[in-house]
């Protein structure tokens, strides 16, 4: 549960994204969670510290996409 700052945060951040383009994810805030097997490439922006763990142990939020 979101404090009413946090959902200002939040609202305003995705209207600076769509902005710039970005289009929110088809969910009920905008937002997308994956992870497992199939996001290896994701881990290509990921420090070296998060690579320590399994690759089905990270999740990703995903807050838009962009053709």
């Amino acid at each position: 549960m979101l404090t009413k700052k946090e959902e200002k945060i939040m609202k305003d951040f995705m209207g600076m994204m769509q902005k710039k383009g970005w289009k929110p994810m088809q969910s009920k805030d905008g937002c997308a969670w994956f992870g497992g097997k199939t996001h290896s490439i994701l881990t290509d922006y990921l420090p070296e510290e998060a690579l320590k763990h399994h690759y089905e142990d990270l999740d990703f939020l995903v807050i838009g996409w962009s053709a």
